[in-house]
């Protein structure tokens, strides 16, 4: 999306080693100049910094769309909106741009997708547990003790000699069956 959007380094007018974003007809989209700056990922969306230390996304008409993390913003495939962020105390958040935060741990996991199998769950883990969501619904679904395996609507983890398999529509174990290896 940003492809008629240029990154400028060095730009007169503003201080030295500061980043704009100027579009293909002249237009300065930032109100800031950047200390650092990304390119737009394929959803319009640019990091950007201000001091080096806070990090945030902004949108192809300069508008801050996030609120300020540590370095790593990433966007989770598959979607348009949805961004996993490190913290400023290590920890990680996943965000909806425009909407802000729909939970933290101390890690963020979610399944490998593609375009025909859209990513709807994730989990936080928090305290040695994981809690599961819906990415469509922003709900809760369940909390487990063992780290979740994702599926295209379904999610395993293991318990004892079992492994347990629970529903990313509604949170609800439908097989609690043995693990074979």
């Amino acid at each position: 999306m940003g492809s008629h959007i240029y990154a400028l380094a060095y730009c007169d007018g503003f201080d030295k080693g500061k980043n704009i974003f100027m579009k293909h007809d002249g237009t300065i989209i930032n109100k800031n100049a950047y200390e650092s700056i990304s390119p737009f990922d394929e959803n319009g969306y640019a990091k950007v910094s201000e001091n080096g230390d806070d990090y945030y996304l902004i949108d192809v008409d300069g508008e801050t769309v996030s609120d300020k993390y540590s370095y790593t913003i990433y966007n989770v495939s598959t979607t348009k909106d949805i961004y996993v962020a490190q913290n400023a105390d290590n920890t990680e958040s996943i965000f909806r741009v425009k909407e802000g935060v729909i939970a933290s741990g101390d890690r963020i996991i979610f399944s490998n997708t593609t375009a025909s199998r859209p990513n709807i769950c994730f989990a936080a883990r928090k305290n040695n547990s994981y809690t599961v969501y819906n990415l469509n619904t922003n709900t809760e679904l369940a909390t487990i003790d063992s780290e979740p395996n994702f599926h295209d609507l379904f999610f395993t983890t293991t318990k004892g000699d079992k492994t347990q398999y629970y529903s990313c529509v509604n949170g609800k174990m439908f097989y609690d069956g043995a693990t074979y290896y």
